[in-house]
């Protein structure tokens, strides 16, 4: 039996926001040491900060971790997708996380929120900057909010900088997608059409460049798994 071809969302966040109630488990299967990444992206948080930026919360499971580690914050959670900002609230609020000063959830695309300048301490995301097709300008304007001496946290896809490389990091993936235990053949197929269709990959170098354009210093790429990396970078 063939599989049906998959539905084509119109952005990234229908996408997601159409699968919400099996999100957590999808990630989980689909990315290899997911819950990896999410512990050493924490490690690399910095010790305090007052004033945090996560950049899509989606279900809220980086959201929680922000939460636990600055009890203190002031902490916005901006994604496009208001189903998924519903879910990240809901779980702030039965964690005893949520007062009303304390947490602003956005609903906007990262290319329209409007964030004040010079404010944030610490801006973070996981595995939703790819999403976003002018990096140049999204980095400058992530860079334009933090105030001098904050830092830039955050994990998401990486692309080979040859075709060769490239090629390797998709068939790696394919093949953990395909084993025991993780995608349905329908679930393998929906994701390949949304990385065709709503994903855009560059590699450490192009990333690094971008860092290096906007003007942020020091910047590393502290854990990568070859599809996959963290990345850090301060605000001088």
């Amino acid at each position: 039996m063939c599989t049906p071809a998959p539905k084509i969302e119109a952005t990234a966040s229908d996408y997601f926001a159409a699968r919400i109630a099996e999100y957590d488990s999808l990630v989980r299967r689909a990315v290899p040491h997911y819950d990896e990444l999410l512990d050493l992206l924490e490690v690399h948080f910095p010790k305090s900060a007052r004033d945090i930026v996560e950049l899509g919360c989606g279900t809220g499971t980086l959201s929680l971790r922000l939460a636990r580690c600055y009890p203190d914050a002031r902490i916005t959670f901006i994604d496009a997708a208001t189903e998924m900002l519903d879910v990240t609230r809901q779980r702030l609020i039965a964690e005893g996380t949520s007062r009303p000063d304390r947490f602003n959830l956005v609903a906007a695309t990262f290319e329209d929120v409007e964030l004040p300048d010079r404010q944030f301490d610490l801006i973070t995301s996981n595995m939703a900057l790819h999403h976003v097709i002018d990096k140049a300008t999204l980095f400058q304007r992530i860079y334009d909010w933090l105030r001098p001496g904050g830092t830039l946290r955050f994990g998401d896809h990486v692309w080979g900088q040859t075709v060769g490389n490239r090629e390797i990091g998709r068939t790696r993936w394919i093949a953990h997608c395909q084993s025991p235990g993780q995608l349905t053949e329908a679930e393998l197929a929906s994701l390949v059409q949304h990385r065709h269709q709503h994903d855009h990959y560059i590699s450490v170098k192009e990333q690094f460049g971008i860092f290096e354009r906007v003007g942020f210093s020091d910047p590393d790429c502290v854990w990568s798994d070859g599809n996959w990396a963290i990345y850090t970078a301060e605000k001088a």
